[in-house]
């Protein structure tokens, strides 16, 4: 007997398959080999999406990036995802997106993070969890960090084995330096057009006595309210990266001019040797809410 992972996963690899088609949600609901009631409450149990929101939401981040990808007319991309018409598309397009088809490909900047991706089985995993982190809404005044010359770079891909191990290498720095206080900050690299991010490790205590000896420089947390998971375990961040910006902030629909993405992180005295890590907190701005 198929597990209700195996009809979902079934079921988003129909829906891959078909974003250009014109299927209805009780096609896939076939393809998962399930009644379309069992079917639309497993998929939101395990997803965090209805079929047809999910679909949608494939089909109008999937334009979103040939909007700014290809030279294709705006409605050849409406047709090509099976929108009946360029005016339902733009309607579409402006409740996800906050901004008219034509706008968004003028601004010319894509930021992937605030797409919906294919949803993975390791998320579907941990939507399976009973302890799903919930937010909390706080606000952050603005405070400087401290910054080692080389803890800035580029990263194309934060949910890589690769950025993690990199990242413990910055923090574990830190700590030979016996800062306590760390933080991670994420933003988009608007230098060029494509999706990278901006990875900043810093330290939140600026005053230090080796503040002389290394280049530092300093950037700032920008002031504003965030939406606060905590706690998570540092080998949790990339899947709850995926639930947060696949799962949570796709539900509350926010506006975003410039998403910011903090990971604070605890050092304790008797960890500071060992360079093993607590992460306290992954935050993520949450302003301008749409009701």
């Amino acid at each position: 007997m198929m597990s209700d992972r195996k009809r979902i996963l079934r079921a988003l690899a129909y829906i891959e398959e078909n974003l250009t088609e014109r299927i209805r949600v009780g096609d896939i609901a076939d393809e998962a080999c399930v009644s379309m009631f069992h079917f639309s409450r497993m998929f939101n149990r395990l997803v965090g999406h209805s079929p047809y929101d999910y679909l949608m939401r494939r089909r109008l981040s999937e334009a979103a990036k040939a909007l700014q990808q290809t030279d294709s007319k705006i409605i050849e991309i409406a047709y090509d995802y099976c929108f009946a018409s360029p005016e339902t598309f733009s309607r579409a397009f402006k409740r996800m997106f906050h901004c008219q088809p034509q706008e968004y490909r003028k601004a010319g900047v894509l930021d992937s993070r605030l797409l919906l991706h294919p949803v993975n089985e390791e998320l579907i995993e941990f939507m399976e969890s009973a302890d799903l982190p919930a937010p909390r809404k706080i606000h952050m005044d603005s405070e400087p960090v401290l910054f080692h010359a080389g803890m800035v770079h580029v990263c194309h891909d934060p949910k890589s084995e690769n950025w993690l191990h990199d990242v413990r290498q910055r923090i574990a720095w830190y700590a030979s330096q016996k800062h306590e206080k760390i933080v991670i900050m994420l933003s988009l690299d608007d230098t060029g057009k494509d999706t990278s991010l901006v990875s900043v490790v810093g330290s939140l205590e600026c005053e230090t006595n080796n503040s002389q000896r290394f280049p530092y420089g300093r950037t700032w947390i920008s002031e504003g309210q965030y939406a606060e998971f905590a706690p998570i375990r540092f080998k949790d961040i990339p899947v709850v990266r995926d639930y947060v910006l696949q799962v949570w902030n796709q539900r509350v629909n926010q506006r975003h001019r410039n998403l910011t993405e903090l990971l604070l992180v605890r050092l304790y005295e008797s960890q500071l040797d060992k360079k093993e890590t607590t992460v306290i907190s992954y935050m993520i701005s949450w302003s301008e809410m749409e009701q």
